[in-house]
């Protein structure tokens, strides 16, 4: 029988380009991806309950992830760098079949390094508008 767990090695992670509306895979620069979704709740608590009670507002997706910096990754972040940021399309893919997209805007992008090793980068992925879970990948 098959596992049906999931490794690293199934997930993937597609980014839109700068000035062009092709997605480009940076998995192989990613050595860390998370995909997150907080739901904000409001407490609606009457003043004679005698337990709290909450309504469920909206989810507040979000992608974390951070790897090597090079000239692929440049091209898609550098130009976020400069205090102005560019919404994008993005596909996280949880596994062949499982895909979470839709726009996106960078936020706290960091570069870091030192001598003698590899610049890294990370970034935060704000969700804006729609967000959708689906089997088909974007084209």
């Amino acid at each position: 029988m098959a596992s049906t767990l999931k490794k690293w090695s199934d997930l993937g992670f597609r980014l839109q380009g700068q000035a062009t509306s092709v997605l480009k895979d940076i998995t192989a620069y990613t050595n860390a991806l998370s995909l997150a979704a907080a739901l904000k709740t409001f407490e609606v608590t009457g003043m004679t309950d005698t337990n709290p009670q909450f309504l469920p507002g909206l989810s507040r997706p979000t992608v974390d992830l951070n790897g090597y910096w090079n000239t692929t990754v440049e091209g898609i972040l550098g130009p976020c760098l400069d205090g102005t940021s560019y919404i994008k399309k993005t596909e996280f893919k949880s596994y062949t079949g499982r895909y979470y997209n839709g726009s996106v805007w960078p936020t706290n992008i960091k570069l870091s390094g030192k001598p003698e090793d590899a610049q890294l980068w990370s970034c935060t992925l704000q969700f804006s508008g729609a967000f959708n879970r689906t089997s088909v990948t974007l084209p």
